[in-house]
C-alpha cells in the first residue's frame, strides 16, 4: 500500500519538477531540505558529530551547523534532479554540465579490458549515471536493491534513461564482470563503512572500513579504475570530471596492494569533500568499525590527578588494542590523547560556578552559559570546538564541566574520585577509592587507593640506562620517594630524619644503593636535611631535590630500579604508583593536622585508611617509628610477581563491559 501510494506520487511530482525551470525547482528544493534538517533531528547530530570528528579543532559550532544544512539541501537537490531525468538530454547536458577528464576513459579503454568508474556520496552521484552514457560509452552501475519494489523500479527506471544498466549487489555482479569482458564501464562507490571484513584506511585522520571489492575485481580482471566525481556548481550546474587511474598497487601481497590502493582512493576523496564539504554524505556512520578513538583529559592543574587521568587512558589504549586486535596492524595511534587544562578567569568566577553546579543541580545546558562567563576565553572554546569519543577527569570540580564535554560530542564520559550524586549519577564510569567510603553501583569502579601511570617497560629502560650510565652492579637497591606537607599533613624534621637513619642502616646491613627523589610539596627544611644527610653518603647514588632540580623520568627511573621503594604516607598518588609498579613497598606515616571534628569523632583520615586496606590486601608494609629497618630487610627478601595490579585490572574489565 504505501510501495504504491509513493509510486504514483514520485511519478507525478516528477512530471511537476520536469515541467518547471531548473532554478525554481531547486529553489524549492533548498527550502524543503531547511525544514527536514529541522526535523530530522538525529540524523542532523550525527552529520554534526562526524564533521565536527574529521575536522577537529577547525571549525566552531556554527560554522559545522552550515555545513550540515548544506549537506540536506544537496541531498534534495540530487532528490529533484533524480525526478527530472527523464527530461535530461544532450542539450541539458551542454546547458549544465562542465566535462574534464573523459580522455582518461578512452586511453583505458583501448586496453580492451573496460573500466570502472570509481566515486562516493558525493555531490550529485546520481546524475553520473545519466551523463555518461550520453557521452557515448556503455555503462553499467552497481546498485542496492531497496525495500519497495514498485518505487525501486519507477527510480532505477530514471536511473536508466539515458541508457545505463542498473545492476543489483549479489548475483547479479557477474555482470559486472561480463560487462568488464566487454570492455564496457562500471559505476561504483566505496566510501561506506566496510565492517569487520572491511580494510581500515586513514581517512580524515582516523581508520575507516572499507570494502574491498572494486580493488579486488581490479587486480583479478586487469581494468582500469578511474576515480571521478560529479561536483556541484552554482546555477543548478556541474563538474564530471574523471581523475588519472588509480595505482592499483601489484606487488604480489595481496592484502598489502589492496590496502594500499584504497588508501589512495581514501586520499582523493577526501581532498575532494575539503573542497566542498557539505557535498558529500555525512549522515552516514563512516566510522562506525573504527578502531580509532579521541581521548580528552580534563586537567585541573594538578599532576597526581593528571597521572590518574593518564592512567585511564592508558588502560582505553589497551583495551581498544585488544577489542580490534584481530585488524592485524599496530593500533597505539588510534587512541590519540589530548589535555585541556580548565581555567577560570579569576578565582572568584571559579568560585560562582563552584556555587552553580549545585544551585542547578549539575543541568549542564544551564551550566554551559556559567562556564562561558566564568572560564578563560580559549579554555570555553578548546572544550567545544575539540572533538572527543572519550573524556576523562580526576577531581570533584571537573565533574560537570566532564559531563558538558561528553555531552556536546555525544562521548563516553569517564571520571575519577567522589563527584556530587548529580554529576556521578550520569557518568559512564566513575573511579573511586574505597577509602572514600562509596556505595556500589553498576557505573562505579572501586579502587584501593588511586590509578597510577606506571608503564613497567619504561621504567625498565631507564633503569637499564641509568644502571649503565652510574656503572652500578647487582647490589640490592632501595628507593626513597619523599612527599611533603599538605592541608591534612605535616612533613616535620623529625619524621624525616628517622627516615634517612632507617634507609641508610638498612643499606649498610643489605649492602644497598639508595635512590631519592623528593616532590615540590617536600619543604625547604626538610630538602636541606635531606642534602645535609644523604649528600655525602657514598651509598645514595641518586639524590634529586625536585624543587632544586625537577628531572623528568626520575620517579619511573627509581620505581624501575629498586628492589624496595620506600615512600611517604601522605601522598596517594605516590603510594599507589609505587604499588602498582609491582616493587615490594614500605610506606611510612605522616603527622596529621588533625581537626576537631576529626578529634572529638576520633575517625580515621581517608590517607589513613588507604594504607590500612593496601596493608591488609598484602600490597605494602606500614612502618612506625621504630620497625622500618626491619620492614625494609623484610621486603628485600621478598619475591613479587610482576602482575597486572587489581586497580588496573578492576578498569580494564569494566572498559570491556563498555564495549568502547
Amino acid at each position: 500500500m504505501v510501495d504504491s501510494i509513493l509510486y504514483y506520487l514520485v511519478k507525478g511530482l516528477s512530471a511537476l519538477v520536469c515541467a518547471v525551470p531548473v532554478r525554481f525547482s531547486l529553489w524549492i528544493s533548498g527550502r524543503m531540505a531547511d525544514i527536514i534538517y529541522l526535523i530530522k533531528y538525529k540524523r542532523s547530530r550525527l552529520a554534526y558529530l562526524n564533521i565536527k570528528c574529521a575536522y577537529d579543532g577547525e571549525l566552531d559550532s556554527s560554522g559545522i551547523k552550515k555545513i550540515v544544512r548544506g549537506v540536506y539541501r544537496n541531498l534534495m537537490r540530487n532528490f529533484f534532479e533524480l525526478l527530472r531525468f527523464p527530461a535530461i538530454d544532450e542539450k541539458y547536458l551542454k546547458r549544465y554540465t562542465d566535462i574534464r577528464g573523459f580522455g582518461y576513459t578512452d586511453e583505458a579503454l583501448k586496453k580492451g579490458k573496460g573500466a570502472i568508474f570509481l566515486t562516493a556520496h558525493f555531490g550529485n552521484w546520481e546524475l553520473a549515471s545519466a551523463v555518461v552514457p550520453l557521452l557515448g560509452y556503455r555503462l553499467k552501475v552497481l546498485a542496492r536493491e531497496q525495500g519497495m519494489p514498485r518505487l525501486n523500479g519507477l527510480l532505477n527506471k530514471y536511473r536508466g534513461s539515458t541508457g545505463a544498466d542498473i545492476v543489483y549487489k549479489g548475483i547479479s555482479t557477474k555482470m559486472l564482470f561480463k560487462a568488464l569482458k566487454e570492455n564496457e564501464t562500471v559505476g561504483m562507490l566505496v566510501d561506506q563503512d566496510g565492517g569487520k571484513q572491511g580494510y581500515f584506511v586513514e581517512f580524515f585522520g582516523r581508520l575507516a572500513s572499507t570494502h574491498p571489492g572494486v580493488i579486488s575485481i581490479s587486480l583479478r580482471t586487469g581494468c582500469t579504475v578511474l576515480p571521478g566525481f560529479m561536483t556541484r556548481l552554482p546555477g543548478g550546474r556541474h563538474m564530471v570530471e574523471v581523475e588519472p587511474p588509480l595505482n592499483i598497487h601489484s606487488s604480489g601481497d595481496e592484502k598489502s596492494d589492496i590496502s594500499r590502493s584504497l588508501q589512495d582512493f581514501a586520499s582523493i576523496l577526501e581532498r575532494h569533500i575539503r573542497r566542498a564539504p557539505d557535498q558529500w554524505l555525512w549522515l552516514h556512520k563512516r566510522w562506525k568499525s573504527s578502531p580509532s578513538r579521541k581521548v580528552l583529559i580534563l586537567s585541573d592543574g594538578k599532576a597526581g590527578h593528571d597521572n590518574q587521568s593518564s592512567a585511564v587512558a592508558a588502560a582505553v589504549r589497551k583495551a581498544v588494542k585488544e577489542k580490534y586486535s584481530y585488524i592485524g596492524r599496530d593500533l597505539h595511534k588510534a587512541v590519540l590523547v589530548d589535555k585541556i587544562t580548565v581555567e577560570y578567569k579569576n578565582a572568584l568566577l571559579k568560585k560562582v560556578f563552584g556555587a552553580a553546579r549545585y544551585m542547578v543541580l549539575g543541568r549542564t545546558r544551564i551550566l554551559r552559559l556559567f562556564a562561558k562567563a566564568c572560564l578563560k576565553k580559549d579554555v570555553y572554546e578548546k572544550l567545544y570546538r575539540r572533538y572527543a569519543d572519550i573524556v576523562i577527569s580526576c577531581g570533584s570540580s571537573l565533574g560537570s564541566i566532564n559531563r558538558m564535554a561528553a555531552e556536546e560530542n555525544n562521548a563516553k564520559s569517564f571520571s575519577i574520585m567522589r563527584l556530587p550524586f548529580f554529576d556521578a549519577r550520569d557518568m559512564d564510569m566513575a573511579v573511586i577509592p574505597r577509602h572514600d567510603n562509596v556505595r556500589p553501583a553498576k557505573n562505579v569502579v572501586i579502587i584501593d587507593g588511586a590509578l597510577a601511570n606506571t608503564d613497567k617497560d619504561i621504567s625498565r629502560k631507564e633503569a637499564c640506562d641509568i644502571t649503565g650510565k652510574l656503572g652500578l652492579d647487582g647490589r640490592p637497591k632501595l628507593g626513597l620517594l619523599l612527599g611533603g606537607d599538605s592541608r591534612r599533613h605535616i612533613f616535620r624534621e623529625g619524621t624525616v630524619e628517622r627516615v634517612l637513619d632507617a634507609i641508610s642502616k638498612a643499606a649498610d646491613t643489605l649492602d644497598a644503593d639508595i635512590f631519592i627523589t623528593t616532590s615540590r610539596r617536600t619543604p625547604a627544611r626538610a630538602e636541606d636535611l635531606v642534602q645535609r644527610k644523604m649528600g655525602a653518603n657514598p651509598r645514595c647514588k641518586m639524590l634529586v631535590i625536585a624543587n632544586r632540580e625537577n628531572l623528568p623520568g626520575v620517579v619511573s627511573s627509581i620505581l624501575g630500579l629498586a628492589d624496595v621503594v620506600v615512600v611517604s604516607g601522605e601522598s596517594v598518588s605516590m603510594v599507589s604508583e609505587a604499588v602498582a609498579s609491582g616493587k615490594s613497598v614500605v610506606a611510612f606515616t605522616v603527622p596529621e593536622r588533625r581537626g576537631i571534628w576529626t578529634k572529638i569523632f576520633k575517625r580515621k583520615s581517608k590517607h589513613a585508611v588507604m594504607l590500612s586496606l593496601l596493608k591488609e590486601r598484602g600490597r605494602l608494609k606500614v612502618a612506625g617509628e621504630d620497625d622500618m629497618g626491619s620492614l625494609i630487610a623484610e621486603a628485600a627478601g621478598e619475591k613479587r610477581e610482576d602482575l597486572l595490579s587489581d586497580n588496573d585490572r578492576a578498569v580494564m574489565e569494566f572498559l570491556k563491559g563498555l564495549n568502547i
